[in-house]
């Protein structure tokens, strides 16, 4: 695939765990053109999108990249496997819809729009706010406007519950 990169999956840094951050060596950065903070589009089985950022120099030159594991879930790929990767550009989400599967009341839209300032997302992607010894597990239903979006601390976040 043109302008794409094939890399083999590994777990995320534990610093980058739902932070919205993969990460690729200098070397895949300067072949996509892409500097750190851009948004890559990264294709498994399914589709994500993340903020890339440079990984370890121990790691330099493995053809890898590391993805947390929702990430990985959103991809539909298993450390081990491959994934291509791409730069693309993301507008501001001005709106989610998303579906709570797993709920926490003490989080207000707010504070999810703010947890997730500068966090790429796709449509049908799941995402996850920690929260004092649980979790808010939501799926994106929608984005507006439609396509990658990068949410923002004013991006409104409207609720949907599982039924």
């Amino acid at each position: 695939m043109p302008g794409y990169e094939t890399l083999r999956v590994k777990e995320a840094y534990g610093i980058d765990v739902n932070e919205g951050i993969a990460r690729i060596d200098y070397y895949t950065m300067d072949e996509l053109d892409v500097v750190s903070g851009n948004v890559v589009e990264i294709n498994g089985k399914g589709k994500t999108v993340a903020r890339v950022m440079p990984l370890y120099p121990a790691d330099e030159g493995k053809e890898m990249i590391r993805m947390d594991g929702l990430m990985r879930e959103n991809a539909g790929v298993d450390v081990g496997g491959c994934v291509k990767v791409r730069k693309i550009k993301t507008r501001p989400a001005k709106k989610l819809v998303v579906l709570i599967l797993k709920d926490f009341k003490e989080i207000k839209d707010m504070d999810m729009a703010e947890e997730f300032d500068g966090v790429p997302i796709l449509k049908g992607n799941r995402m996850i706010v920690p929260y004092f010894g649980g979790m808010l597990v939501f799926t994106v239903l929608q984005t507006f406007p439609a396509g990658p979006v990068t949410i923002s601390r004013s991006t409104v976040i409207e609720r949907k519950y599982k039924a």
